[in-house]
């Protein structure tokens, strides 16, 4: 095709073509075509003009191509009577329908002809187009050397063919949009007609189709950048105040009218599996707008509601429609969490001695009393809010924790009973999920079982023996395992036998009774498999039964203890107790198991990634395998746990030290344009243990391999947009003062190091998925106010970059670029100075590489892309040897940098300005007579003229990064390149 700009090729006129202007057909000899002239002069018709401009185009045999192609060449001389007659004459239908029976490029230029006159419907735009793909440059060849031969004029080559059909198509493309006057009446037509061709996908229709978008493109650039311009004004304005349904309505009515010019962009490019450029820009503009109304300001409404717009407008783009849909789920779980809220902070924060009272005295329902009817109100309207929802068994779930807490911190099973019976009452009609119900079921024979226990030792305790007795006959009716029914049946024996007998032993056996009343036995409504995330309690099966004290053959005594000694008192020794259950814990045991509780219970609210909530579980997992079910004495329990209050921030801080050591270790997450769940957790932490909680939404996704994380689109540092939106926010929290250019060099590294140590994250600059949400965060600490710039680091501490796409070299690392560059310049496509740094410069001659070799032309870095690059050999064309040859040696060169222009001075080094045509210094000149070599090592040939003394040389040159070795029979010199 011609590189003629759009600008240079000439509008396009059937009727004005030489051979219609001098009214000969294309076979007319010379001297027919002289007599043809002079007719059109005497004729006065056609202006003087462009009659010799007429003739010049037919009889000179290079213009003549292009006014053979815009001729109706391939049509007899009676079909082209009936085009033009038809052309002046007939309905646009009637044309039409004329134009399908004509061959492929007499179509075209009919139909162009047309599009002139008139607007082009979609169905002439396809039929141009169609036309386009069915013609053949060798057969137009074969009919104009067929039609020359006739006119006795020399024919025309293949590629001249060819380059004048490439002309040609554009003429026809401009004259179909300079008939729809403006993008607007465009747009429709535009869209049909691609729509049309992409229904059923042909090459060279494809091949059409693309001339055509792009010239769409220009055409419709200037509305589609006002539109533009109108959308950015409206999104900064949201981004600073409340948003209203009136401004999402007008957001949303301009995105639709963007949409409808470039629809048929989109649709072009998401057939190749690609988002187009313009849209996915003005989609990652929405989609920022949607992260800062939900992150910055809490409104995930209209957060949702703006995401839900730009997913029907971008829904066309593979990529971004898929990166808004997951949006829209999170925001969608965030709304419906809000609504739990009210519900979870009364639980939080109301006294569970004062609930257990009320749930006590008053029940749990429409009767009950003041907290307790508090919550059973709040329990309802949540129900309301979360029914139909994903969340729907999440108030169950919050309730039903608070009775275990009952249970188990408040030793008051009654209250805890009230509740699990009315949840399982009103389930009847509210219909929660069959796992919950069960597990309700369960806690209700725990629960029960736990208050007939608990009675049974009050009524031991007071002497009630007779009550005691029908306590313990309710007890031995529950379900029991085989060892708790036989010790209940010799205890109702011994009660039997001594009811008459009133021995000071019973209140001692009461006391003993009651200490053990919190002990574990056995744990039958404890979580499942299903692990939680996060896991909220870790540290208590739900509901552990009361585990009565063994008796000896002749007393219902405890095990005794001796009294505690100063050794004793002195140890604070933590010791991990073995898996298993129903073991006698000694003091270290019991101080292991709630300095652990204390420690997981400080940062469960505070886990940040999926990876992090693993390493949660993994501890909690054998927390619970130690831990939760035991046998202690008082006095231990009692001194340890005055130990844990004591010592509260102290295991608060280790806590917290133990999930730092986690943030050191790779986990993944997005931030707003480089990356896929940008939304940060704010809730706060439930308090419930349960596997019905749904995942917490974290602003990360589940964590990956190490493999699969740096592989990550989002993390990638080589992608400019990616590049560029961490620089402009590092910029934003102060730790950043260079360009944001997307260049990720020394600057940019040591800024996010900074950035990384001052938010407790590992001191390195490996951008992960850690360090992409803490980033992207509202929580992200800020530079310190006034702080001094960040100052590169030594090359020798910066990380490395791990190679992606397969490839097995990352240009971000020093080394790896240096690689890179050296064969791009060896090559000839990099001619810039520096070596270590991946810059503009590099992705040019690498988009330049790539292009020239049939690859995708984008400055991507790929396995494809490197065995391509490092298998290329040398140019060896003299203007390609020469681009290579100028790579290496092209410049200013110095044995000493101060030397150098703008340079710190202090030298009296000389200054070499080297080109391909020789070398020049103060004093001294070298002109290159010839040259060879290839990459890095060149052979010259040279006159050298120094001080008035002129002789020939052989200088061999060497470059190494920035260095230049010269050497030739005077001797070796090394020579360092100016920067530019």
């Amino acid at each position: 095709m011609s590189s003629t700009s759009n600008e240079a090729v000439r509008p396009f006129q059937l009727l004005r073509n030489p051979f219609f202007v001098l009214r000969v057909d294309p076979t007319a000899p010379l001297d027919q075509i002289s007599e043809a002239v002079e007719d059109a002069l005497a004729d006065g018709e056609v202006p003087e003009g462009d009659i010799v401009a007429a003739r010049e185009a037919v009889i000179n045999p290079r213009q003549r191509t292009g006014a053979e192609l815009s001729y109706l060449l391939d049509s007899p001389p009676s079909h082209v009577n009936r085009l033009v007659t038809a052309l002046n004459d007939s309905a646009p239908l009637a044309i039409l329908k004329e134009a399908e029976r004509t061959a492929p490029l007499s179509r075209s230029n009919f139909l162009a002809e047309v599009s002139v006159r008139s607007p082009a419907s979609s169905d002439v735009l396809f039929s141009v187009l169609d036309a386009h793909a069915q013609i053949s440059s060798s057969d137009l060849l074969a009919k104009i050397q067929s039609v020359r031969r006739q006119a006795g004029i020399v024919s025309p080559s293949l590629e001249a063919v060819q380059e004048a059909l490439g002309t040609l198509y554009e003429q026809h493309v401009k004259a179909m949009l300079s008939g729809l006057k403006n993008a607007y009446s465009a747009a429709a037509p535009l869209r049909e007609c691609t729509k049309r061709i992409l229904a059923a996908p042909d090459e060279d229709r494809l091949q059409a189709l693309d001339r055509l978008l792009r010239a769409y493109a220009q055409f419709a650039s200037s509305e589609l950048g006002e539109l533009e311009e109108h959308i950015a004004a409206l999104v900064e304005q949201l981004r600073t105040r409340p948003t209203t349904t009136g401004d999402i309505g007008k957001l949303s009515d301009h995105l639709r009218r963007w949409l409808n010019l470039a629809q048929p962009l989109i649709d072009s490019e998401a057939q190749k599996g690609r988002d187009e450029t313009r849209s996915r820009q003005l989609c990652f503009t929405i989609r920022s707008l949607c992260i800062d109304r939900a992150n910055e300001h809490g409104d995930f409404a209209s957060a949702l509601s703006i995401s839900e717009v730009a997913s029907e407008i971008f829904r066309s783009l593979p990529r971004a429609s898929e990166q808004l849909a997951e949006d829209a789920e999170l925001l969608k779980e965030r709304i419906t969490e809000g609504k739990i809220s009210p519900l979870k902070a009364f639980i939080d924060g109301v006294s569970k001695w004062t609930v257990a009272a009320d749930l006590e005295n008053g029940g749990f329902g429409p009767s009950a009393k003041g907290a307790a009817h508090d919550l059973w109100n709040l329990f309802l309207a949540t129900l309301a809010e979360l029914k139909g929802s994903t969340l729907a068994d999440l108030p169950w779930i919050l309730v039903r924790g608070l009775a275990i807490d009952l249970n188990n911190e408040e030793n008051s099973p009654v209250a805890a009973k009230v509740i699990i019976e009315q949840l399982l009452r009103l389930s009847r009609d509210a219909s929660p999920s069959a796992d919950l119900i069960d597990q309700l079921r369960n806690d209700l024979r725990a629960v029960t079982k736990n208050a007939n226990e608990k009675r049974v030792v009050k009524l031991v305790e007071s002497g009630n023996t007779s009550a005691a007795l029908r306590g313990l006959d309710e007890v031995l009716q529950t379900d029991l395992s085989p060892e708790d029914r036989a010790l209940y049946s010799q205890l109702r024996s011994k009660l039997q036998n001594q009811r008459n007998v009133r021995f000071a032993r019973w209140g001692f056996f009461g006391l003993i009774a009651a200490v053990f009343i919190g002990a574990n036995l056995s744990n039958n409504s404890g979580p499942s498999n299903q692990r939680p995330v996060p896991p909220t309690r870790p540290t208590e099966a739900p509901f552990p039964p009361y585990q009565p004290p063994r008796p000896s053959s002749d007393s219902f005594s405890a095990p005794t203890r001796a009294p505690t000694t100063p050794a004793e008192q002195a140890d604070q020794s933590e010791v991990k107790p073995p898996i298993g259950s129903g073991s006698l814990f000694t003091r270290s045991n019991i101080r292991y198991c709630r300095f652990q509780k204390a420690r997981l219970k400080s940062i469960e609210g505070d886990l940040r990634s999926s990876f992090e909530t693993d390493e949660f579980n993994k501890l909690a997992d054998d927390y619970n395998a130690r831990c939760s079910n035991f046998r202690y004495y008082e006095n231990d329990l009692r001194i340890v746990e005055e130990e844990v209050r004591g010592r509260a921030a102290t295991l608060l801080q280790e806590g917290r030290s133990m999930s730092a050591s986690w943030r050191s270790r790779p986990s993944s997450s997005s931030i707003p344009g480089l990356g896929s769940s940008p939304f940060e957790a704010r809730p706060v932490t439930p308090t419930v243990p349960t596997t019905q909680l749904p995942s917490e939404i974290l602003g990360a996704p589940a964590s990956r391999s190490e493999t699969s994380q740096l592989d990550d689109a989002a993390t990638n540092l080589l992608d400019l947009d990616i590049a560029n939106a961490v620089q402009k926010r590092l910029l934003e929290l102060g730790f950043f003062r260079g360009p944001v250019n997307g260049v990720w060099g020394p600057q940019s590294r040591s800024a996010l190091r900074a950035f990384k140590v001052a938010n407790s994250l590992p001191a390195n600059d490996i951008y992960d998925g850690a360090t992409a949400g803490r980033l992207g965060s509202a929580a992200a600490i800020r530079a310190a106010p006034g702080g001094r710039p960040t100052t590169p680091a030594d090359p020798t501490q910066e990380s490395y970059y791990a190679p992606r796409g397969g490839a097995t070299v990352n240009p971000l690392n020093r080394n790896d670029a240096a690689h890179i560059h050296n064969k791009l310049r060896e090559l000839g496509y990099y001619r810039a100075s520096n070596n270590n740094l991946w810059s503009a410069a590099s992705r040019d001659a690498l988009r330049e590489f790539k292009m020239r070799n049939g690859l995708e032309a984008n400055d991507v870095w790929d396995i494809d892309t490197e065995h391509r690059l490092m298998a290329a050999t040398a140019p060896n064309t003299p203007s390609d040897l020469e681009a290579a040859f100028s790579a290496v040696v092209a410049g200013a060169w110095t044995t000493d940098l101060r030397a150098c222009q703008g340079a710190i001075g202090g030298s009296d080094a000389l200054i070499v300005t080297m080109t391909t045509k020789g070398a020049e210094t103060e004093g001294a000149r070298c002109d290159f007579q010839s040259f060879s070599g290839s990459g890095v090592t060149w052979k010259v040939a040279a006159v050298c003229t120094v001080s008035g003394e002129t002789r020939k040389t052989t200088i061999n040159l060497a470059r190494s990064n920035d260095a230049l070795t010269w050497s030739s029979p005077k001797g070796t010199t090394k020579y360092l390149r100016c920067p530019s």
